[in-house]
């Protein structure tokens, strides 16, 4: 097998050019070749609950799938379609597949499938049947086989035609399609290997949740608490075994530290205390969340930990990161905010420069508000009045009375400018004069106010 980075080259290429270079033809492995009578053994198709329960533990395999399948439709003619089949011949995802031996559910003659592919060649099946709309009363497709880390059998990839014999073309974007498939799972494969070994690892009950809500993986130590075992956990929807005593948190994603949750599995609650929940990147650009959890021992704990969480929930413990920079980050924040300096705060837009900025105002005690402003979305005329306010009959338009600008009215609180490198040049020099003296003049005003 080809290491990934030339594998996903070499097919990040060719959907590019949306064309196979005829020198590639010469990496097709040698074809083997099988009738099948789909007639003699009758078609046999799963119910509509034995096929969902056999994609839901196939579910990996056909993420990593799809996409490509997607991409295999978009080189080829469109009158080939494109099968995933599990290692018995039931096919459990497919595009442009009509009804009949192929569609979804549909159990092929698995054991000679299996043996054909069980010496890794391609295979080019002749299916004879009489259920679908087919030239001659056949259909053609070539297969090849998907394998994991260890070497077992996991799947199997098949394009085919109900109108056309098999083309090198079609051969070569099958083997390249499948080994791109099984390159990826197996890489899914060491990165879910250490994903379960860093869980296993941490001291506290921990939980791993997929981008679908479901358990993704959880660490024997909280296998143990409620009573169960991993394999009963993992894959179950994680509401199912949720109770929240903060009947105001509706998503999961909303879940705080400190927020005191219950754990409800084979009979057994367990009252619990959040430490951390984080969102983190996993395989292929998939969201998967972090939570980690201690027991709570008395239910004084529990009431008492919501009870910090309602106090706290606007302070440092909103900023998501235990990393060593994330943790000095929090640490300077405190320190400057029994300060009254000025505070620049660099950072990417998303990066959360608002939420820290809000986090130093709450920690600061000030009795005054938090008055956030993006400099770059107030037009350069209107950003003098915005900030400094102005006196009645200063310009045409204004109001009645005058008005008091955003600086004047955080008195007493914290004013964040957002995006201050868009600020027009002559409105810096006259914030450079407040941040100097404090000292706010409105337009059309003689004096300012400190």
């Amino acid at each position: 097998m080809k290491p990934i980075g030339n594998l996903e080259y070499l097919w990040n290429h060719l959907i590019t050019s949306n064309q196979f270079p005829t020198e590639l033809y010469g990496i097709i492995p040698s074809a083997l070749s099988i009738n099948i009578d789909a007639r003699r053994v009758g078609s046999v198709v799963l119910t509509r609950k034995s096929l969902g329960d056999l994609q839901a533990r196939k579910k990996d395999m056909m993420a990593i799938a799809e996409p490509i399948m997607t991409e295999l439709a978009g080189l080829i003619q469109q009158d080939i379609f494109t099968v995933l089949c599990d290692p018995n011949g039931t096919t459990i995802l497919g595009t442009n597949v009509p009804t009949g031996v192929v569609c979804p559910g549909a159990v092929a003659e698995g054991e000679v499938i299996k043996r054909s592919i069980e010496n890794r060649c391609l295979t080019e099946l002749t299916i004879y049947c009489d259920n679908i709309n087919c030239v001659g009363g056949y259909f053609s497709s070539v297969i090849f086989p998907i394998h994991d880390k260890r070497g077992n059998l996991q799947a199997v990839l098949s394009m085919g035609s109900y109108s056309r014999g098999i083309s090198e073309e079609l051969k070569l974007a099958v083997f390249l399609g499948a080994s791109l498939i099984e390159t990826r799972f197996q890489y899914w494969q060491t990165l879910k290997e250490y994903s379960d070994s860093f869980i296993g690892a941490l001291p506290e009950l921990a939980i791993l949740i997929n981008e679908n809500g479901h358990i993704e993986s959880v660490n024997d130590r909280l296998a143990r608490q409620m009573g169960t075992n991993n394999s009963l956990i993992i894959g179950q929807p994680f509401d199912k075994i949720l109770s929240i005593y903060d009947k105001s948190v509706t998503n999961r994603f909303n879940l705080k530290e400190n927020m005191a949750i219950t754990l409800q599995a084979a009979n057994q609650t367990i009252p619990c205390i959040i430490i951390n929940n984080r969102l983190i990147t996993g395989p292929f650009g998939k969201t998967q969340q972090l939570l980690l959890m201690k027991e709570a021992h008395q239910r004084s704990e529990i009431l008492s930990s919501s009870h910090k969480d309602s106090t706290r929930e606007n302070r440092f413990d909103r900023l998501i990161g235990m990393t060593t920079p994330m943790k000095a980050i929090k640490e300077f924040g405190q320190k400057v905010a029994k300060s009254g300096f000025t505070v620049l705060i660099c950072g990417e837009s998303g990066t959360g420069k608002e939420l820290l900025a809000e986090a130093i105002h709450q920690e600061s005690g000030r009795s005054g508000p938090f008055i956030p402003i993006n400099c770059g979305a107030i037009p350069r005329e209107l950003l003098q009045s915005e900030l400094f306010g102005y006196v009645e009959g200063s310009f045409t338009g204004g109001q009645k009375g005058g008005r008091k600008g955003k600086l004047a009215s955080a008195d007493g609180g914290t004013i964040f400018l957002d995006e201050i490198g868009e600020m027009p040049l002559e409105m810096q020099v006259a914030l450079l004069r407040y941040l100097q003296d404090r000292v706010v003049t409105r337009i059309g005003e003689d004096y300012g106010k400190k």
